[in-house]
């Protein structure tokens, strides 16, 4: 018999997970995925061309509800102030982050450290900046758009642990 995580088990995953540095890094990902895309899959470690990372925005709990605030591709969600299995993240890049650059990649990365010299408290980091990455835990390709100063990028994910 094989032994399951119980759903306190989750739990306690998206507890430790909301406690720990995550970011999520964009990139250029492959110009050929313009006419032929090609799916990521679960074996990702990093981004093909990346661009640049942020820091959460928000870090929160979330609850599957089918007249939820939050709409998102897979369901809606309400906001949890007690935790559970799900973990609702935010990213809201500034007009000045990545401008000019065709973005086809995103993903969100734990454990990123930032490279020496890099001032603590720095929330956008170049890939130049990072020491260490972490680990890779959500990856998604998208239709390549290209950034704008006149525009913020906010991107909402909910994980299910």
């Amino acid at each position: 018999m094989v032994a399951i995580l119980t759903e306190q088990g989750r739990v306690a995953v998206a507890a430790y997970m909301s406690e720990q540095p995550l970011h999520m890094a964009w990139g250029n990902g492959s110009v050929a995925w313009d006419t032929t895309p090609v799916q990521a899959g679960p074996n990702e470690t990093s981004l093909v061309a990346e661009v640049g990372r942020l820091k959460a925005t928000a870090i929160q709990y979330a609850v599957p509800n089918a007249s939820g605030t939050i709409d998102l591709p897979e369901g809606r969600f309400n906001v949890s102030a007690t935790p559970t299995k799900y973990l609702l993240l935010t990213f809201e890049f500034a007009y000045n982050h990545a401008i000019g650059e065709d973005i086809r990649e995103l993903g969100v990365f734990i454990g990123t450290t930032l490279a020496t010299g890099v001032p603590a408290g720095t929330i956008y980091l170049t890939p130049d900046q990072i020491d260490n990455p972490g680990r890779l835990v959500v990856v998604e390709r998208v239709a390549r758009f290209t950034r704008q100063s006149n525009t913020k990028q906010k991107f909402t994910y909910v994980i299910e642990f």
